[in-house]
């Protein structure tokens, strides 16, 4: 048997869950460049304005919601239900727990977005070299 929320106590759980967006991310999304192949060196990554996120450093082998392995280097990012994730491509974290990173941390998205009750979930995996193109 399933437990309703009152419009009231999912308005509140938001909330909640918004005050615990400590982070801050760009989305990132990709112009085709001449390449070829879905992995061109020469796509460009443009990101968006900070938002605040979610960041959470996987460490271990998972799965995505969609069933794809991830390995050591994943990562879980969650974002406000308003954030716009159609066609992103990389996240950058530029802040954690309100401090700055230098240098900031790329990372590709594995699998589909997850829209929850509280918060978009992007699985993610880090990206080696820091260019986030």
């Amino acid at each position: 048997m399933g437990t309703h929320l009152s419009t009231q106590e999912l308005t509140e759980w938001r909330a909640d869950t918004a005050r615990t967006f400590n982070d801050s991310c760009k989305l990132g999304t990709a112009t085709p460049g001449g390449g070829t192949g879905p992995e061109a060196d020469d796509d460009t990554i443009t990101y968006g304005d900070e938002i605040d996120c979610g960041f959470v450093f996987g460490g271990g082998g998972s799965q995505s919601g969609d069933g794809a392995q991830l390995d050591m280097n994943a990562a879980t990012i969650r974002f406000p239900l308003s954030s716009d994730v159609v066609g992103v491509d990389r996240v950058q974290v530029t802040k954690r727990d309100g401090t700055a990173l230098s240098p900031v941390e790329y990372y590709s998205i594995v699998g589909k977005p997850k829209k929850g009750k509280s918060a978009i979930v992007l699985d993610c995996q880090v990206l080696k070299g820091g260019s986030g193109a």
